[in-house]
């Protein structure tokens, strides 16, 4: 994979790089703030870290890891196909088989968990969801009140249910094409599996997405944006605030 980056280091052993620095193809790295570190075996990541393809790491806050098989994750992280991790606040959870999800934390496609509230969960056999809380497809669920429960085997269900379209939007949101959502006020949320948006968010054709305000994430597979950030056709990214990443060449 080609990418048009600044300052890259390519196909080195060991290095200690720098801030922004880019990082492929390393065996053992200590990746200082905003760093790109991809196909690494281990690695320590500073904050605003992006790790790929890891196997062990311990990521600081907003670090985006994914594709990982053990991970200790902290607020704001964003951890993807993972088989296990203990996931702090608004952290996005996807494909796990065990977490523990804190406050306003995404968890897709897993077999046991606790969710705290605000919490969406999709695709579980077995959860006990707080207020607030999206859960779709299960088998078993005690839902609390204003919680959206879609074809499920037993369910308790409690006030304001929608029963025809099975899912509880915010006011002013658009919600298209989604398997499991739980949008904030005047989100628009296209054809998303999982995604917890926030204000005036537009996530479009994303599988996992913890999107901040006014950010705008087209056609990626796992980002974490920030403020006002412009994400196109990327794999993995995390964007600062205005930042325009567009040309990534497969």
């Amino acid at each position: 994979m080609l990418r048009v980056l600044v300052n890259a280091d390519s196909n080195v052993d060991t290095v200690n790089s720098s801030p922004s620095a880019d990082n492929d193809d390393m065996d053992t790295v200590n990746a200082s703030p905003s760093a790109d570190n991809d196909d690494m075996d281990t690695v320590n990541a500073s904050p605003r870290a992006d790790n790929g393809d890891m196997d062990t790491v311990n990521a600081s806050p907003r670090a985006d890891n994914g594709d990982m098989d053990t991970v200790n994750a902290s607020p704001r992280a964003d951890n993807g196909d993972m088989d296990t991790v203990n996931a702090s606040p608004r952290a996005d959870n996807g494909d796990m088989d065990t977490v523990n999800a804190s406050p306003r934390a995404d968890n897709g496609d897993m077999d046991t968990v606790n969710a705290s509230p605000r919490a969406d969960n999709g695709d579980m056999d077995t959860v006990n969801a707080s207020p607030r809380a999206d859960n779709g497809d299960m088998d078993t669920v005690n839902a609390s009140p204003r919680a959206d429960n879609g074809d499920m085997d037993t369910v308790m269900l409690v006030t304001e249910l929608i029963m025809v379209i099975w899912i509880e939007s915010s006011p002013r949101a658009d919600n298209g094409d989604m398997d499991t959502v739980n949008a904030s006020p005047r989100a628009d949320n296209g054809d998303m599996d999982t995604v917890n948006a926030s204000p005036r968010a537009d996530n479009g054709d994303m599988d996992t997405v913890n999107a901040s305000q006014r950010a705008d994430n087209g056609d990626m597979d796992t980002v974490n944006a920030s403020q006002r950030a412009d994400n196109g056709d990327m794999d993995t990214v995390n964007a600062s605030q205005r930042a325009d990443n567009v040309i990534w060449i497969q």
